[in-house]
């Protein structure tokens, strides 16, 4: 069984971003600039960190540069001056080809040779089989390393609101209190290496299940004449409301499916949870009936769009869509 417990020094009050005085020995590479890593790495450098930041396209970043961010296309460049790099990247094929493949990890093993401190910081939902990779990697060169999977839209992302589930040791995290801080509401210390991630793919899993089951009520209450407003009310009033109800059906009811978190990262998600399933012997039955509709929006060509856009497969199921 996961045991958490939150790690009560890293609790942030909900807020704008607040300007710490610092050295600027604070130094971090964010290698990935998707919706998540643009807002960590804005909120690090307005706290006074030194960041730079990897992207495939860094001339789509000119907001990060004219704020003073360090972009860069070369991964390695970007965190060959940094203490601590933090990657924010979506599947076990990109960090491998990145990681390992790109020269990262053996780039940060000769600057420890040379006698550096260095952090490295998973906060993307990898796979716990890469993320042992990950950590017998970085143990046996003297790297020291966290996987901190993420949870929080793109709006948590901008105003430093994102909740961190942290596997590692308490002292390692204790040593990132300012990342933790300045990037997230809460940290949750969830067990050792590996544990954070486990608790993440559960979580995904079980906000993927909510997320259809606020759509299939939604969607029945259409076919019974029932306006989405009455349908809203009755939810914000009852034991069904949410976080997820909140955020997520005011862009179901109005068709606007702008990510903040893609389906083909719940979709990949979910993948993760049936394989753990299966790995140990779980019954998951209502996964097992939602994977179909996952797998008819990534068919659909969904993939780039907001999970709860699986809505539209809902509405061609029932022949409401237009």
């Amino acid at each position: 069984m996961i045991g958490c417990s939150r790690f009560q020094s890293t609790f942030r009050f909900p807020g704008p971003v607040q300007v710490r005085p610092m050295s600027r020995e604070k130094s971090f590479s964010i290698i990935g600039a998707g919706v998540m890593g643009r807002g960590m790495a804005m909120n690090l450098n307005q706290a006074g960190a030194r960041v730079h930041v990897y992207s495939r396209n860094p001339d789509g970043l000119s907001d990060l540069a004219s704020a003073g961010i360090h972009c860069s296309s070369d991964p390695v460049e970007t965190s060959r001056t940094t203490a601590v790099v933090v990657l924010c990247l979506t599947t076990d094929e990109v960090l491998n080809s990145i990681v390992f493949e790109g020269g990262l990890y053996q780039d940060l093993v000769n600057r420890v040779q040379d006698g550096e401190r260095i952090t490295l910081i998973d906060t993307g939902t990898t796979s716990p089989d890469f993320t042992a990779r990950l950590y017998e990697a970085c143990q046996n060169q003297g790297i020291e390393f966290i996987d901190a999977p993420m949870t929080g839209s793109k709006n948590a992302a901008q105003a430093g609101e994102i909740l961190f589930m942290a596997g590692g040791s308490k002292e390692s995290l204790e040593a990132q209190k300012f990342f933790f801080d300045t990037c997230g509401k809460m940290m949750i210390h969830c067990g050792p290496v590996g544990h954070g991630q486990k608790v993440k793919i559960a979580l995904n899993l079980t906000q993927a299940s909510m997320m259809q089951a606020l759509t299939e009520g939604w969607i029945l209450s259409q076919k019974l004449g029932v306006d989405s407003e009455v349908y809203d009310a009755v939810i914000r009033n009852s034991a069904a409301r949410s976080g997820l109800s909140d955020f997520k059906l005011p862009f179901v009811y109005s068709g606007n499916y702008e990510e903040h978190f893609a389906l083909k990262n719940m979709n990949k998600d979910v993948n993760h949870a049936m394989r753990l399933a299966l790995e140990y012997n779980v019954a998951l039955p209502v996964a097992s009936a939602i994977k179909g509709v996952y797998e008819a929006g990534m068919n659909r060509g969904f993939g780039e769009e907001d999970f709860c856009g699986l809505a539209r497969i809902n509405e061609m199921l029932n022949g409401l869509d237009k």
